[in-house]
């Protein structure tokens, strides 16, 4: 299993996915908090920094459930895709080594680069405690970082499982943008009026922007990470279940 995460690591570095998803992820989250003005998920308005100078990362965490949607079907579209292209998957499957080994090996290659972006981007709650009047409160801070962490962990765990179905690398990329961003819109302002009313309770249920509300605001409640933990668990154990089935054939 730690053979097989760096491995996927290190094919990650050697091409320009990790670096792309890294960049984008940081530019586009630090500059809709410092410079741009845009509605939360329930329409509520949301001023910049710059014109608040609150010091608080509500706005900046609030972008996560839809920048991670977009983003992380880029890191997923390889991972299954790239094993049948260049025909290693044969081989994966006839060594000694189980089935959920593969799949968490892979996973926490994804992981791992997501913890990387997190971790860069604590260079925005490093200038918001310097420029604001007053300082920030880390423990909120470190609860949304965990949830935001938790939430990855089901973006990454959906898309994993969706490349595994396909052995071309684009269409792998578009299944998990297509399932991801409904995750990650469900039950907000934005697909509030075209959502019936009989299935607007269940889009709020599964959605992950309105799971992430409580936690961007710097309160882990343990009903919403279960909620993450659950999805996580889920796909990964479907991902297990069909390279497992593809073994057997």
């Amino acid at each position: 299993m730690l053979a097989i995460w760096r491995k996927e690591l290190k094919s990650y570095f050697n091409s320009p996915i990790a670096y792309i998803f890294i960049w984008f992820f940081l530019v586009v989250t630090a500059l809709k908090f410092f410079f741009l003005r845009g509605e939360g998920p329930q329409g509520q308005l949301r001023d910049n920094f710059f014109v608040t100078q609150e010091a608080s990362l509500t706005a900046y965490f609030s972008v996560f459930p839809i920048a991670l949607g977009v983003l992380v079907p880029m890191l997923c579209m390889r991972m299954w895709p790239e094993e049948y292209k260049s025909g290693t998957i044969e081989t994966l499957m006839t060594l000694p080594v189980r089935a959920w080994q593969v799949v968490i090996g892979k996973f926490s290659a994804m992981l791992s680069i997501l913890a990387i972006t997190f971790a860069l981007s604590l260079t925005v709650p490093w200038s918001v405690n310097e420029a604001a009047v007053v300082g920030l409160d880390w423990g909120p801070i470190i609860g949304g970082y965990v949830g935001a962490f938790l939430m990855g962990s089901a973006y990454c765990a959906v898309g994993l499982l969706m490349s595994s179905f396909t052995r071309e690398q684009v269409i792998a990329l578009l299944a998990t943008f297509i399932v991801s961003l409904p995750l990650a819109l469900a039950g907000t302002a934005y697909v509030e009026s075209p959502t019936p009313d009989w299935l607007s309770p269940i889009a709020k249920f599964v959605g992950f922007a309105v799971r992430f509300q409580s936690i961007e605001r710097g309160v882990l409640d343990l009903r919403d990470m279960f909620y993450f933990l659950s999805v996580t668990v889920l796909f990964v154990y479907l991902n297990i279940t069909v390279v497992e089935a593809r073994r057997l054939k």
